[in-house]
């Protein structure tokens, strides 16, 4: 998967349900952990990225 995919594919991911990062790094396993820091870093240097009182991790309306 491409990079901008898998940037995509997390974003989804958070949209359905507030996650915590341990929930993605776990979901996209299949993937190098290196990539999937790439795409959480790219997704968080967006400011798209928000919490909630729990410390799950949620995506701001674009």
């Amino acid at each position: 998967m491409a990079r901008d995919e898998l940037v995509n594919s997390i974003k989804e991911y958070i949209k359905a349900e507030p996650r915590h990062f341990s929930d993605v790094v776990e979901a996209y396993r299949q993937y190098p952990y290196r990539e999937v820091l790439y795409a959480w870093s790219d997704i968080r240097g967006a400011g798209l990225f928000d919490r909630d009182r729990e410390g799950h991790y949620l995506i701001k309306e674009e």
